[in-house]
């Protein structure tokens, strides 16, 4: 389990880069400098997101116990992002109360985009789905 899958976390790269490499030398790697964080930071008031709640499946913003499940919800939001340059619940200067809340009970909404058909819409909505043991990719969905 990564917990925080985004753009931010995934590296791209070789030992010696260059344009006319082969594909089977780019490695990929996946970090997290978010659990770096300093959590007995005595200035701290209340609950502190240690993660992008952007791309926060909606069982980890409840405190709620999460699984391999909450990667798949990541994955979706990626997706979105890759396709489209926007998370399915990005708003330009949204604050981060009302973007928890979009998550925990708004509809999900595929942004419009050229690159995002009927296929990749239905992946990113199947992997959106509130319900941790209903997403694609759960092991009671054959995952």
């Amino acid at each position: 389990m990564h917990a925080d899958l985004k753009a931010e976390n995934i590296l791209l790269g070789a030992p010696e880069m260059t344009l006319d490499m082969p594909e089977d030398r780019l490695r990929v790697k996946l970090i997290d400098f978010g659990t770096s964080k300093d959590l007995e930071d005595s200035t701290l008031n209340g609950p502190e997101f240690v993660g992008t709640p952007e791309y926060m499946s909606p069982e980890i913003l409840l405190g709620n116990p999460c699984s391999e499940t909450c990667d798949w919800w990541s994955l979706g939001c990626f997706v979105a992002e890759l396709l489209c340059g926007a998370t399915p619940f990005a708003e330009p200067d949204q604050a981060v109360n009302h973007l928890v809340r979009k998550i925990l009970h708004d509809g999900v909404a595929v942004p419009e985009h050229p690159n995002i058909g009927a296929a990749e819409t239905e992946f990113i909505l199947a992997l959106l789905v509130r319900e941790p043991l209903e997403r694609l990719g759960a092991r009671a969905q054959g995952g």
